[in-house]
């Protein structure tokens, strides 16, 4: 699994915030089954407590959590 320097990291949380709070489209890349996929996505919710997001196609009818540390890139 990649890892952050801490400016990737927090550029990553700054565009993380921003998407969710504009509500606007984000392209989320993610590290899973040892490679990085990408997804166009609305940020749903933030859950810092337990470290993931839920994100959703536009009209909301399919979800997806990812865990903060699989996050790679927000665009």
């Amino acid at each position: 699994m990649p890892s952050l320097s801490d400016d990737q990291f927090n550029i990553l949380n700054r565009r993380l915030i921003e998407k969710y709070t504009t509500h606007q489209l984000a392209m989320i890349s993610y590290f899973k089954n040892g490679t990085i996929h990408s997804i166009a996505a609305y940020i749903k919710r933030i859950d810092t407590l337990k470290r993931y997001i839920t994100i959703s196609n536009e009209n909301g009818s399919q979800t997806m959590q990812l865990e903060f540390a699989v996050l790679c890139h927000i665009e």
